[in-house]
């Protein structure tokens, strides 16, 4: 699956203000508590940030604790708010300490003390460190816990100053239901906070304070029921594009600075988690890479002794690093438009390469935007493409790809995608079926009316373009690829994760969020029943009973061999790769080739592995066509010779010898008129199975125009005159 690649954001420094107080301990039997699932809520916040690569810095408070560990402590203002970890890069040690090292507290504290502490370590954090564009608190809580409100509004005027955004998750704070407790538990054993309880008025108060203050820094607000699902995919890392820079060349005198940007590219996993320590975690690992002869001793060999070589034939030709770095092909960067064509004359099939580049004018220059905009609006009027010749660097292969034009209201590029050279496509013709009206073949497989229209609304049904819901209720695309997360990656990250964490358990089981992207929208589900339904009804499957067949030679030979009458010294062995039964057992060795199947013979020399072998099996063919033609009677054994000729030809031509088939037919030629046999001759002219030229096998000597000369005039005319026998006769006398 490919994943867009965006420009990255400035970097973020995030406060997590967890509240471990007494109330966020407590859960009905069989569920989680709050504090758990809040647990969970952060090790996928971390989990995220980690395996994204993120340089976002994370620090973790915790209010409710029995100890004080803040800057700010001063008397009875800011107890019981710790400062857990220091803002810094997500790793598997703070991942670690989250999941082992948090203990639930029993004094509740003040949420807003906690979130003024956290603020304040932001700020203190990022005292000298540059690229962070932007800051968030995210409080995970059931506002259960006493709070006060004195210095609200200079924390509030501290949050719009800086921009920080809030987000709380915890209890569902819309809603509004005064006997409506919580929302039950999320899927995974997660519910809101103080599950199957009925709210009470101080966690009702503090839900206030939270909408208060989400309304005034522009937050969020999120249930755990909302936000587990939501946190529980691992984002791709973010990677920052580097322009492109180059002249787009329309002719000799037009060249329009350009900047191109990745807009799509295949992601790959780095695959770090290879490298592994054997016993001691300490030691850096090493690489060392020996070369040795293959001989008994295992001869070391030095690197400086070793060249490279290629196979030529059965020769090795060496290759230094002086002759590849002077073979290298010479080319300089470049971006070249070669022609324009039609849009429809590049199919979908022919795009290639694992990324597409998004071309857009130098910026700061409004020449080259002027002049690209005109071509981008002259190829989108017409209904065009560019093509275009693409060295990305010097001594770097060339290329070939269109450009696209793609226009937006705020905006408008190309699309440059990689287009395959003549030597990448490959033709496959495939034979249509015959179930076209009128076809005079398989007609019972022909689908009727009801069977096609079966079908039709079984696709309808599975339709993925209106099988969701948008916020406002309205019907929306399922599956957009630019929202759905590969679940192979997903769940790679899982077994990292759980790997680090717990290096001597087995891998855990998937997880059903991520199973969840495995199985088709519910909506489809249901839609697609009653069309699965009457297709079955349409397409009616009978098992067929597998017939009795009689007992071949083989199988009988097999249990004569194996019956215990005889002894079993007598018994015939018999060996695995025999397929042919009696048949095989009982024919000879080819030696050569016959005159009763010759083809086969042919065949079966040819195909053992011998180089040899294959010259000599050439000629007792050519000795076999000579033969069978001379002792015809008449045109008898003409289609027999032919085939053979036919066989002799386009092996040749597979083995590249060429040269020893074109020796051989000009011989033959002269045989045949000698021998009175031009008859064949005429008929080999007709099936074209003459000389073969340059275009059919590049090793031979005769060119096209050879061959097709060699061919001319040869052709027997089909009404010959008395006088043009008679000329014929007397030039075979003097040939003999």
């Amino acid at each position: 699956m490919s994943t867009l690649v965006t420009m990255a954001a400035s970097k973020e420094a995030i406060a997590i203000v967890l509240d471990v107080g007494p109330t966020m301990n407590s859960a009905p039997a069989g569920e989680a508590t709050p504090l758990q699932t809040a647990i969970q809520a952060i090790t996928m916040i971390l989990q995220r940030k980690m395996f994204a690569e993120s340089k976002d810095e994370i620090a973790l408070i915790l209010f409710g604790t029995t100890d004080t560990d803040n800057p700010l402590v001063d008397g009875d203002s800011y107890e019981h708010v710790s400062i857990a970890r220091h803002l810094g890069v997500a790793d598997f040690d703070l991942l670690q300490m989250v999941q082992n090292d948090i203990q639930p507290g029993d004094t509740p504290a003040d949420f807003i003390d906690a979130m003024i502490v956290a603020m304040d370590h932001l700020e203190s954090g990022l005292q000298g460190k540059r690229g962070f564009g932007s800051k968030r608190l995210i409080v995970l809580s059931d506002l259960s816990s006493p709070f006060g409100d004195d210095q609200l509004e200079t924390f509030i005027d501290v949050i719009q100053k800086f921009n920080v955004e809030v987000n709380f998750i915890g209890p569902d704070l819309d809603d509004n239901d005064d006997d409506a407790g919580g929302a039950g538990p999320a899927e995974g054993g997660s519910g809101d906070a103080t599950p199957g309880k009925d709210k009470t008025p101080q966690q009702r108060a503090g839900e206030a304070m939270a909408k208060y203050i989400i309304e005034k820094s522009n937050g969020a607000s999120y249930s755990f029921n909302e936000a587990l699902p939501a946190l529980s995919y691992f984002q791709s890392r973010q990677v920052r594009p580097t322009a492109w820079k180059c002249l787009l060349e329309v002719g000799p005198n037009l060249k329009i600075p350009i900047n191109g940007y990745i807009k799509m590219k295949e992601f790959k996993l780095k695959q770090s988690w290879k490298n592994v320590y054997a016993k001691d975690p300490s030691l850096e690992i090493k690489r060392e890479r020996t070369h040795h002869l293959d001989d008994e001793e295992e001869t070391e060999v030095d690197p400086d002794d070793i060249v490279e070589g290629y196979c030529y034939g059965s020769d090795r030709v060496p290759m230094t690093a002086e002759d590849k770095e002077t073979m290298k092909y010479q080319s300089e960067k470049c971006f070249k438009v070669l022609g324009f064509t039609q849009t429809e004359h590049v199919k979908r099939g022919h795009h290639m390469g694992d990324s597409c580049l998004s071309v857009s004018a130098e910026k700061g220059d409004e020449a080259a935007a002027v002049a690209l905009s005109a071509l981008i609006h002259a190829l989108y009027e017409t209904n065009c493409v560019a093509i275009v010749r693409r060295v990305y660097a010097a001594r770097t292969s060339p290329r070939i790809g269109c450009l696209i034009p793609h226009i937006k209201a705020d905006y408008e590029c190309l699309y440059w995608i990689e287009l395959p050279f003549a030597e990448d496509i490959r033709t496959y013709t495939f034979g249509s079926l015959p179930l076209k009206e009128g076809a005079t073949t398989n007609k019972k497989y022909t689908p009727s009316a009801d069977q096609l229209k079966a079908v039709d609304e079984l696709i309808t049904s599975m339709d993925l373009s209106t099988a969701a819901e948008n916020e406002d209720g309205e019907k929306c695309e399922a599956l957009k690829p630019k929202l759905t997360f590969n679940p192979y990656f997903q769940r790679v990250y899982q077994c990292l994760q759980h790997r680090a964490l717990h290096p001597d358990e087995p891998l855990p089981e998937l997880s059903p969020l991520i199973a969840r992207c495995l199985q088709r929208p519910q909506a489809v589900e249901v839609a697609c029943q009653a069309s699965a339904e009457k297709l079955g009804k349409a397409f009616k499957l009978e098992r067929v009973a597998k017939k009795k067949e009689d007992k071949s030679g083989e199988a009988m030979f097999k249990e004569n061999g194996a019956s215990k009458e005889g002894p079993a010294a007598k018994r015939p062995k018999m060996d695995d790769d025999l397929a042919g039964g009696i048949q095989a057992i009982t024919k000879a060795k080819v030696t050569e080739v016959g005159t009763v199947t010759p083809i086969e013979d042919f065949q079966d020399l040819i195909s053992r592995k011998d180089e040899d072998l294959f010259e000599k099996a050439c000629e007792q063919m050519q000795e076999r066509i000579q033969q069978i033609v001379t002792d015809s009677f008449g045109q008898q054994f003409y289609g027999k010779a032919m085939d053979c000729l036919k066989a002799l030809r386009t092996e040749s031509i597979k083995k590249s010898e060429s040269n020893n088939f074109n020796d051989f037919i000009q011989d033959f030629k002269d045989t045949l008129i000698t021998k009175g046999r031009r008859d064949f001759w005429d008929k080999i002219i007709a099936e074209k199975q003459c000389l073969v030229s340059k275009m059919e096998c590049e090793e031979s000597d005769i060119s096209k125009e050879e061959a097709d000369t060699f061919m001319a005039g040869e052709v027997k005319k089909e009404e010959a005159t008395p006088q043009q026998e008679e000329t014929t006769a007397d030039d075979l006398l003097a040939d003999l």
